[in-house]
């Protein structure tokens, strides 16, 4: 007598979906201009007084070619996360020309804050790569 036996395999579809590569924020983006937060590409404003609770943070190297991001480099627990100086594109003479005139570093150290709105349940991530951004996250 042959017997069937039925084979089964758990796995964790969000790991798989994570490691298979992409970057993908969740919810809306959010970001600080000019003394309000603001909501997407749009620009709404976030009503003043909203309450938000942080539900989780992460860090990560994003370089930008001709406004489009090309590569992301996130700190993942227990792996070396690497300075700036072992990213390519180090040489500021190869580096696009910046607003300001001057060169300007194709890479950027970025900070995300994940939010939630409990009342409404919206999700947001807040971006950061300036130094108050950073400050005001950690």
């Amino acid at each position: 007598m042959t017997t069937n036996a039925l084979m089964t395999t758990q796995t964790d579809g969000f790991a798989l979906l994570a490691q298979a590569g992409g970057f993908s924020l969740p919810g809306e983006r959010l970001k600080f201009r000019k003394d309000r937060y603001v909501i997407g590409k749009d620009g709404a404003e976030l009503p003043l007084g909203t309450k938000l609770e942080a539900v989780d943070t992460r860090e990560g190297w994003v370089k930008f070619v001709d406004s489009k991001l090309v590569e992301h480099v996130e700190r993942t627990p227990g792996e070396r996360f690497p300075e700036r100086e072992e990213l390519d594109d180090y040489d500021e003479q190869d580096w696009p020309t910046g607003l300001d005139g001057k060169p300007a570093d194709p890479w950027s150290l970025n900070l995300y804050l994940y939010l939630i709105e409990p009342a409404s349940g919206r999700d947001f991530t807040f971006i950061t790569s300036s130094v108050g951004g950073h400050k005001a996250v950690r």
